[in-house]
């Protein structure tokens, strides 16, 4: 591991590799690149990421590999393990506390739902 990562997210991915991500770094920054270990090899280069996660983000593997970050920062992001690049998909759930309605905008490969609480 390249820099220190305290509150980070680690995820196993389909290969069995476990990816890094987010965390303070050792001088207190919140480290916004992806790492990768592999049982065997170690730990892969950084990747950036471009943008600066939340401390302990909500990372989910999908069924294609992918890994999808859901939140609580406002934009919903896929890191796409072959490229091992990151692009922005929605904006993250909300919820109106008036309407008792929590509205999930995410694209339709995500599932859009919408559900009265």
């Amino acid at each position: 591991m390249a820099h220190g990562r305290w509150y980070p997210t680690a995820t196993t991915l389909g290969d069995g590799s476990v990816m890094t991500f987010s965390g303070l770094s050792e001088i207190g920054l919140t480290n916004t690149t992806v790492e990768i270990y592999r049982v065997g090899a170690g730990w892969s280069p950084e990747y950036a990421s471009g943008w600066v996660p939340p401390l302990y983000p909500r990372m989910h593997l999908l069924p294609n590999g992918n890994v999808v970050a859901s939140g609580p920062a406002p934009q919903t992001m896929i890191f796409d393990a072959s490229t091992k690049t990151w692009s922005a998909v929605a904006s993250t759930i909300t919820a109106e506390r008036a309407g008792m309605v929590l509205r999930c905008s995410c694209p339709s490969a995500l599932r859009t739902d919408t559900r009265r609480v």
